[in-house]
């Protein structure tokens, strides 16, 4: 390796020693794209050397006493395994596997869930060497649990089983009458998340066994209920009372499983051993009992109706009045599921739900608000109806004190589709918040008279007010914020020259930069999310377009990544009018798309993040055919062909062969010019150019021929002949390109 690509390599590996794990998500994307491009770069040794010098990075960091170059290896193992590199990839597979299960050996529960989903991954990996390890990890799973008790290795041993059983089918099949057997060993272990992990394993054995014959499945199935029935029994232990019904769920959860539990005798005894454990003392039994009652309710639900609903909703609601979360939380989604499977006979219960739902719905509630409510509230619309109506103002009102959050985009979209009648009011009510945060004043429609002159936001002036947040622990004021920002910026030399000599001044000054630095991100999420929620909600009754000019392009420039990003998504979905399968063409709405679009391209070529730049320009999809065949649109297209991103590239030459049939006579001398500067790249610099090189531009030139062939068809020998000697390259990436390139060919 070259000192170039060692330091290269050094920087990628140093991000996966921070504990932030955006860095080491970061890193992990990072190495496998530069694993990629190495592996087009470099010929087979040398690529194998390189490979060499990953791997004993990854050995020293899986091996390390800290917990987070633990993670950051799994994390890029786990990314890793997904590249297809017919060099190697066979050979690896071997280690990655021994990485692993380094991860699995630690008592770190972290990290051996990272090592159990990415051994998960290996094992979809169609090879034999991916066999017989997957094979050994089964049994070396099933002999942890058979032997002296160690919870690390029980631990492990039930995470691994769930993952081999949902992506190795085939291979656990083999295995499945010794796993019901020990089974029960994790699920009555003295701690919790072991137990919790063998509930996983067996619901997805229940999974494996429910594609089997009906006659194995019914064997399986009552060998699982008498076992759980054992434990469930009275004066069990809690650890074991708690497996059992761990046990019961994943077999109401089964869909086979299902109608096994649902014959009546067996179904009765269910719900008998079940509402027993209601009142215990422990409250992880009762938060169980509480998750199982909808289970219960969907196995059967005319006999539950009739038999099992009163006491249920009564338990429900006392669980609700006395107990604090995460009680609460489980026994709002159980009452809103097992609203939805009764649907009217729920009624009798209206007042007393709403009741306590509005009570986890209070801006008063020390806790905050609870989501699982929002929840509840949307089930419950949908299993009763417009009989909600007359209650719905003033959960509005609540609803819209609360701050904006996925979970109330998600809910206020659930009550605008069940009950219509809601729609424009929860509209309006939502823009006009979502305009506070952006544009810091309420939303105007286009046309109407505007009461407040206000400008559109910068960078730096663009906040949210207190209302807007809807949380006075998170709200900022937004005169109070601005000027932080601005006064900090200009007056910090001033006081490093006069106060930097007090140590009481340093921490004041540490202290106030650090406050508007967080200052600065609650912003920026609150920004995201008002994006977001803007993108995903339905308006599709209101024109945005306007909008979309005024209060949301502004964000393409700015400084945080993650709001440039929400606002390409935001201006791509809401510029064209919702149903509409073109942009306008004419009148003042093709003004303002223009002028979006304008924009989107501008970042889409000057953006300093690729992933952003190819986001946008593979966002432009038919519907914006008119406006992107216009001769500016096409000078910055062709532009991007430039960039230094191969996928850029890619993407633009695509979205160039879609735009021929709209504008010819600009786009085709531009394609021309680009099918004889490849033609130069592939024939005349020979040694020079890279394996990677010769790739990209073969891979290119097939492109081109595809979207132009207009433009091929007088060039085909040439073509021909360049492509011939790419046919038999020593790399088959390269071969391969060229061989696709000449089926392009064949086509003209």
């Amino acid at each position: 390796m070259s000192g170039t690509e060692k330091d290269k390599l050094v920087e990628i590996m140093n991000l996966f020693t921070l504990k932030n794990d955006d860095a080491q998500s970061e890193g992990a994307a990072q190495l496998v794209k530069y694993v990629k491009s190495q592996s087009r770069e470099l010929t087979g040794e040398r690529f194998s050397r390189f490979m060499q010098e990953v791997h004993r990075h990854l050995f020293r960091l899986v091996n390390s006493s800290k917990l987070s170059e633990k993670i950051g290896a799994i994390t890029a193992v786990d990314q890793l395994l997904g590249l297809d590199l017919n060099e190697s990839g066979g050979k690896n597979v071997i280690k990655y596997a021994n990485y692993l299960r380094s991860g699995l050996s630690t008592s770190e529960t972290s990290v051996m869930v990272m090592a159990a989903r990415a051994l998960g991954r290996l094992a979809r990996r169609k090879d034999t060497l991916t066999a017989e390890c997957v094979e050994f990890e089964i049994k070396r799973s099933l002999e942890w649990l058979q032997g002296t008790r160690l919870e690390a290795r029980r631990h492990a041993a039930a995470l691994v089983m769930a993952e081999l059983a949902a992506n190795a089918p085939t291979l656990f099949f083999v295995h499945v009458d010794e796993f019901f057997q020990l089974v029960w060993v994790p699920l009555r272990d003295n701690k919790c998340h072991i137990r919790e992990a063998a509930a996983l394993a067996l619901r997805a054995v229940l999974v494996l066994i429910g594609q089997r014959e009906p006659r194995l499945r019914e064997r399986w199935y009552d060998q699982v209920y008498e076992e759980a029935v054992k434990g469930v029994g009275r004066n069990n232990q809690t650890e074991t009372v708690h497996g059992s019904l761990l046990a019961i769920g994943e077999l109401l959860g089964a869909a086979d499983g299902n109608s096994c539990m649902a014959r009546d005798r067996r179904f009765t005894h269910a719900c008998t051993n079940v509402f027993r454990y209601k009142d215990h003392r422990d409250r992880l039994i009762r938060r169980t009992v509480t998750e199982l009652l909808p289970r219960l309710a969907r196995c059967s639900p005319s006999t539950f109706v009739n038999t099992h609903l009163n006491e249920c909703v009564t338990h429900l609601l006392y669980v609700l009045r006395k107990y604090k979360d995460p009680e609460r939380s489980s026994a709002y989604l159980a009452l809103g599921e097992i609203a939805v499977l009764v649907r009217n006979s729920i009624h009798p219960y209206l007042e007393l739900i709403l009741a306590v739902i509005r009570q986890g719905l209070s801006p008063h509630r020390k806790a905050g608000v609870c989501e699982e409510a929002l929840s509840c509230l949307s089930m419950l619309s949908e299993a009763v109806g417009t009989q909600l109506m007359p209650h719905m103002t003033d959960f509005l009102d609540l609803l819209f004190k609360m701050p904006l959050m996925p979970a109330l985009t998600a809910s206020l979209t659930e009550l605008g589709q069940r009950l219509p009648e809601l729609m424009p009011e929860i509209q309006q009510r939502l823009l006009d918040r979502l305009s506070m945060v952006l544009v810091n004043h309420p939303y105007y429609p286009p046309g109407a008279p505007r009461n407040v002159a206000h400008l559109a936001p910068s960078n730096t002036s663009a906040s949210m007010s207190s209302s807007s947040l809807g949380s006075s622990n998170s709200s900022l004021s937004t005169s109070t914020s601005s000027s932080a920002l601005l006064s900090s910026s200009s007056s910090s030399n001033r006081k490093q020259l006069t106060l930097s000599s007090s140590p009481s001044t340093r921490r004041h000054n540490d202290s106030s930069s650090a406050s508007q630095l967080e200052a600065s991100e609650v912003k920026a999420q609150a920004i995201c999310v008002a994006l977001r929620t803007l993108a995903s909600f339905d308006f599709s009754t209101q024109g945005l377009s306007e909008f979309v000019r005024e209060s949301v392009m502004c964000y393409l420039d700015h400084e945080l990544r993650m709001v440039r990003e929400e606002a390409v998504h935001t201006c791509i979905k809401l510029i064209v009018p919702m149903g509409e399968k073109q942009a306008p063409s004419k009148g003042h709405l093709a003004r303002v798309v223009g002028s979006v679009l304008d924009k989107l391209l501008a970042a889409g070529i000057a953006d300093p993040d690729p992933h952003l730049r190819l986001t946008v320009l593979t966002s432009l999809d038919h519907r914006f055919d008119l406006h992107l065949s216009q001769s500016a649109n096409l000078r910055a297209l062709f532009l991007a062909l430039n960039d230094e991103t191969f996928e850029i590239r890619e993407a633009v030459l695509n979205l160039l062969g879609r735009l021929v049939l709209h504008n010819p006579a600009y786009v085709l001398p531009g394609l021309r010019h680009r099918l004889l500067q490849l033609l130069s790249e592939l024939k005349y610099s020979g040694a020079v150019v890279v394996s990677a090189s010769k790739e990209e531009s073969t891979r290119l030139l097939g492109h081109l021929i595809r979207a132009g062939p207009r433009v091929a068809q007088p060039y085909v020998q040439p073509i021909l002949e360049t492509l011939l000697p790419g046919v038999s390259d020593t790399s088959a990436r390269v071969s391969t390109c060229a061989l696709a390139a000449v089926s392009e060919l064949a086509q003209v």
